[in-house]
């Protein structure tokens, strides 16, 4: 059956899910927003940031990430509602999206070891980022409403809400893995690159199977604010016991670099008991989420509208589009790599500082 929509010349047909169409960007629009984001996120988030970290994260969430794609779909009058898939969505798949979320956590923690692993086999060491960690409840409270609520509100509208839409004209498993790899790269951070890449698949399924960008939001909320919880946590403990905390507990520095490579070092013996005791709780994780996954699937009778291919195969051509925001963040990953290998380029360090990075 044919799609009543046109999209730039180009007919498209429909995968039998739904009556109902609706216009949505092109991939060099999406290619744009990207390169927009990304632009912004390096020449302004990095410098408001550093001046204060709560205030600059708000920024940097509401103004840079969600404030472009809603201009664009105003300005390109697009069906805003329909696009962004501002749907309800159960009270019984927001319980199924809970536990995903629960129980995706050891699995992304066992994808990112493996990543440091390798970044640890190529660089000799690995150094991982994290915000400032809260010193009390207060301080909790507002980490959960910036690292937790808004980027669970703005990182979605801009990519499952926006892009991956640009997308779907490939599919619905290629937009969401597109848009996934996309978000894991905005990230900046390829020791935590898999495991970004992963969340990022996951909470585009969710959207999709859903049909709703609030389910999205809400996975986001849960990874990000039990991240937030568990180093409070933690960090609470090695309090207690008079022990180093992890990372900045005064929360006043912007980010704090962990040298985690003593864990490598560690005695063969201890080491290989951590890991079969991680491998049992991995298996068993991924067993309660595939399980769930199931569930979801039941739980949500396929019926997005206008989810299907271009008819041209030119149309992947166009992804070409996408360059020019992964050169700069290639850029940016590729001097994260000289600083872990110890090597000091003068023009590199020049560009970096440019950029407002240190």
């Amino acid at each position: 059956m044919e799609n009543r929509y046109n999209y730039g010349g180009k007919d498209f047909f429909n995968e039998g899910l739904s009556d109902t169409y609706i216009r949505k960007p092109t991939v060099r629009q999406a290619g744009m927003l990207y390169l927009t984001a990304v632009l912004l996120l390096v020449f302004v988030g990095s410098r408001v940031q550093k001046h204060n970290f709560n205030t600059g994260i708000f920024v940097t969430e509401f103004v840079l990430i969600l404030l472009p794609p809603l201009i664009f779909l105003y300005i390109k009058k697009y069906d805003i509602p329909k696009l962004l898939r501002l749907n309800r969505i159960s009270t019984a798949n927001l319980l199924l999206i809970l536990m995903l979320m629960i129980f995706a956590l050891p699995l992304v923690g066992a994808l990112n070891f493996v990543n440091l692993m390798l970044l640890k086999s190529v660089f000799g060491k690995v150094m991982i980022s994290q915000p400032p960690i809260a010193a009390d409840p207060r301080g909790l409270l507002v980490n959960i409403l910036l690292i937790g609520g808004s980027a669970g509100i703005c990182e979605e509208v801009l990519f499952r809400g926006t892009i991956q839409r640009g997308f779907e004209r490939f599919g619905a498993a290629k937009a969401i893995l597109i848009t996934s790899f996309l978000f894991g790269l905005m990230h900046v951070d390829f020791q935590k690159l898999l495991g970004t890449f992963l969340l990022g698949a996951l909470i585009g399924f969710i959207v999709y199977r859903t049909d709703s960008i609030f389910g999205g939001m809400f996975a986001h909320f849960t990874n990000n604010s039990i991240a937030v919880l568990l180093t409070f946590g933690m960090n609470r403990l090695a309090q207690s016991v008079k022990a180093p905390g992890i990372g900045n507990a005064g929360g006043k520095a912007a980010v704090s670099d962990l040298d985690i490579s003593a864990i490598f070092n560690m005695p063969r013996e201890q080491l290989m008991i951590i890991v079969i005791f991680w491998v049992i709780v991995v298996i068993f994780c991924a067993c309660v989420f595939s399980a769930l996954i199931f569930a979801l699937l039941r739980n949500t009778p396929k019926t997005t509208a206008g989810i299907g291919r271009e008819v041209s195969v030119k149309t992947e051509n166009k992804l070409v589009w996408m360059l020019p925001g992964m050169l700069v963040v290639g850029f940016l990953y590729f001097a994260e790599g000289l600083k872990l290998k110890g090597v000091s380029n003068p023009f590199i360090e020049s560009i970096i500082r440019f950029l407002g990075l240190r």
